[in-house]
């Protein structure tokens, strides 16, 4: 029993990612993997300072390996470390220049900085190389509209749009902008869009009534508040507006 007992315990100790690849890092010490799991079960738990040391541990045995590096910046990044993930992407980046992936993590994190500047000077650099790469067109959009320089952002938003269709908060953001500059029907198109991509965004269907009640297309305006209220009964706005346009109506 107590043999038993023993190797239950064991197992149920393997079980857990940090104890087996610590396990692992005192039988083999000098081997990065071993280390660089090790990282990466502390960071899954939520231990990134630790996470970190893990990572430097196995970058000090095996430097030249970026995909490190990268978790080690994440984890970084986790514990607001800002300047450091920044760093450690730049280091990166200077091994890989073409990175886009890389590189469109270091426009986040320089936006996490506060340099908007920053991060659209390495967001455009990615589009420049790979024009396709919606993600940093996406982040360029975000980041123009931080600044204000909404048509900036809302030809970023279009591109993103026509080649990544599928991308609800596309549609989201430009319809919100087209809405702003009085294009309500286009608005309309764009959030129609957004509404049969993500289904049961209620706020989402509030705004969508809402613009197409500017529009006098009130029939259409009572069934998407209808259809948020449906989804959530207790929604007060939905209600509101449902009213109002009943009135009109």
């Amino acid at each position: 029993m107590s043999l038993g007992g023993v190797t239950i315990a064991r197992n149920a100790e393997y079980r857990d990612p940090v104890v087996l690849w610590a396990s692992a890092v005192a039988a083999l010490p000098d081997n990065p993997r071993a280390h660089a799991q090790l990282g990466n079960a502390l960071a899954d738990v939520g231990r990134f300072a630790d996470a970190v040391t893990a990572y430097d541990n196995a970058l000090r045995i095996f430097p030249d390996q970026l995909l490190i590096h990268i978790s080690k910046a994440r984890a970084l990044g986790a514990q607001g470390l800002t300047n450091e993930e920044v760093a450690v992407y730049r280091y990166i980046l200077q091994q890989s220049p073409l990175w886009a992936e890389v590189r469109n993590s270091l426009g986040i994190a320089l936006e996490k900085q506060g340099d908007l500047g920053g991060a659209i000077v390495e967001y455009r650099h990615i589009i420049e190389k790979q024009p396709d790469f919606f993600k940093a067109r996406f982040n360029l959009g975000l980041a123009l509209e931080a600044m204000a320089d909404f048509e900036g952002a809302m030809a970023e938003y279009r591109i993103v749009v026509a080649t990544k269709p599928e991308l609800n908060e596309g549609h989201k953001r430009l319809a919100r902008i087209l809405q702003e500059k009085g294009a309500s029907a286009e608005a309309v198109i764009h959030y129609e869009r957004a509404a049969q991509l993500a289904p049961g965004d209620v706020s989402l269907y509030n705004t969508l009534g809402t613009v197409l009640g500017t529009l006098r297309r009130y029939e259409e305006a009572v069934v998407w508040f209808q259809r948020a209220l449906d989804l959530d009964p207790n929604y007060d706005k939905a209600r509101v507006n449902l009213a109002q346009i009943r009135r009109l109506h």
